[in-house]
């Protein structure tokens, strides 16, 4: 009985380890190339966000040619991306804030470990604008509106 329990708990331990090395990243993670024209501000660790949920994160960049770069998408198991989706770095106007966005579409096909995917571009966010008040009177509202808000 003490060696299934010395045993058993030798297995705990090394499941225990392998949760925080790499190896354990490689089956959590799905890698794919995301190709883009320009990084706007992209550096690694920076989130993969789809409907304001996080699906990965990037693991890293390099130049393809002059023009243009391949960010390298560490995208989680459980989640995977339609063919044909909407992928975008979504970066602020100074870069200093940035995360790649995924608006999925209805395909029955997915990317698959390895596929490299074309960017639709780049979102620049200006997060200094300033919402101003508004004062409008009720009664010059139409009525269908009026009665919402009532």
């Amino acid at each position: 009985m003490k060696k299934k329990i010395y045993f058993l708990g030798m297995i705990l331990i090394a499941m225990s380890s392998l949760t925080s090395c790499k190896f354990w990243n490689q089956i959590k993670y799905y890698k794919v190339y995301l190709q883009v024209n320009d990084l706007n501000g992209i550096k690694e660790g920076d989130l993969i966000e789809n409907q304001s949920n996080t699906i990965g994160y990037v693991k890293s960049f390099e130049a393809d040619s002059d023009s243009s770069f391949v960010v390298i998408l560490s995208v989680t198991n459980d989640f995977q991306i339609p063919k044909n989706s909407q992928i975008r770095i979504v970066s602020d106007l100074d870069n200093t804030s940035s995360y790649v966005n995924i608006l999925m579409s209805h395909s029955k096909r997915n990317y698959s470990t390895g596929d490299t995917i074309i960017s639709h571009g780049t979102v620049l966010l200006n997060k200094n604008i300033q919402l101003q008040e508004i004062k409008v009177d009720i009664d010059s509202l139409p009525e269908g509106i009026r009665a919402l808000i009532n």
